[in-house]
């Protein structure tokens, strides 16, 4: 995520976490996104196609989790 992005929703009390703050550098993107899903929290990524297909291998198997937002940049 773009350090002035979590900068600007910080200084709005926006609870956000980056990988780098959870350990998750490195991760894959299915971990990144069941962390967030056990977390309860929706996954920001500019990775647009990765995650849109995660997604809907997840949708298709019945998973679920908070949501998934993509920037483009």
């Amino acid at each position: 995520m773009q350090q002035g992005l979590v900068v600007a929703l910080r200084a709005r009390r926006i609870d956000v976490l980056t990988p780098s703050d959870c350990g998750m550098i490195g991760r894959s993107d299915e971990e990144h996104l069941q962390r967030a899903a056990s977390d309860g929290r929706v996954l920001y990524s500019f990775n647009v196609k990765d995650f849109s297909l995660l997604h809907a291998r997840w949708v298709s198997t019945g998973r679920q989790h908070s949501g998934i937002v993509l920037g483009f940049q």
